[in-house]
């Protein structure tokens, strides 16, 4: 088990991580199994108390299962009370969102760690579902007007995976016609002169992002989903 636990008198500082990816048209959470038991949590690793929180966490993920260049958000803040060791907990939950291709090159055959799907999860921790669902929320909330969601995004994708992710972060289908349509309107697609031929034959254009183009503003007035 990972030793995750700062403790300063009476206050015990606790840190995890919720990482988040896309991988085969579904939503999928990475987990680490304790002890090698079946009992599944998020991963948890100590971090540098004199260092910027959000620096800490993304240095634990580097040590803990070396992927880097990732964001870090801070998903909610829970404070408890240990009656046996009387003491304070100060848990801190950060989530990351991975990309495809990081899921694939690093994290895939992890030796402590596996993906689920968050629709078929293990047993896990009691607050694991819980906190699931908060950052689907907080997804689809911060979507309306942050591209946030489309960190889960590899660098280059085709629209039917960028239509199959918005499908999948707000449950419920969305007409493809008009999420094209909206899309196009962002002016932020760029249409790359590759296919990506693995699901038919023919192939599906790949499209990258324009970070410069794409704003707050204009994802609120085109209301995606």
């Amino acid at each position: 088990m990972i030793n995750n636990d700062k403790t300063f008198g009476t206050v015990k500082f606790v840190v995890d991580c919720v990482l988040l990816s896309f991988h085969n048209d579904q939503l999928e959470v990475f987990l680490v199994s304790e002890n090698r038991v079946d009992n599944w949590n998020f991963m948890i690793g100590s971090i540098d108390i004199n260092k910027p929180l959000t620096e800490g966490v993304k240095e634990m993920l580097k040590r803990e299962v070396n992927i880097d260049n990732v964001s870090v958000h801070q998903l909610v803040t829970e404070k408890s009370f240990n009656h046996y060791l009387n003491e304070n907990i100060l848990k801190l939950t950060y989530f990351s969102l991975v990309t495809k291709e990081l899921f694939n090159s690093k994290l895939m055959n992890s030796s402590f760690g596996k993906w689920f799907p968050i629709n078929d999860l293990p047993y896990c921790k009691d607050n694991c579902l819980k906190l699931i669902n908060l950052l689907i929320v907080r997804l689809k909330n911060q979507g309306m007007f942050s591209p946030i969601i489309l960190e889960l995004l590899p660098d280059k994708f085709t629209i039917k995976q960028l239509h199959e992710l918005y499908e999948q972060i707000y449950s419920k289908e969305i007409d493809k016609r008009n999420f094209i349509r909206k899309i196009s309107a962002l002016d932020c697609m760029i249409k790359l002169n590759i296919k990506d031929k693995i699901v038919s034959r023919k192939g599906a254009y790949l499209y990258a992002i324009n970070w410069e183009k794409l704003n707050a503003e204009k994802l609120l007035q085109l209301k995606l989903v």
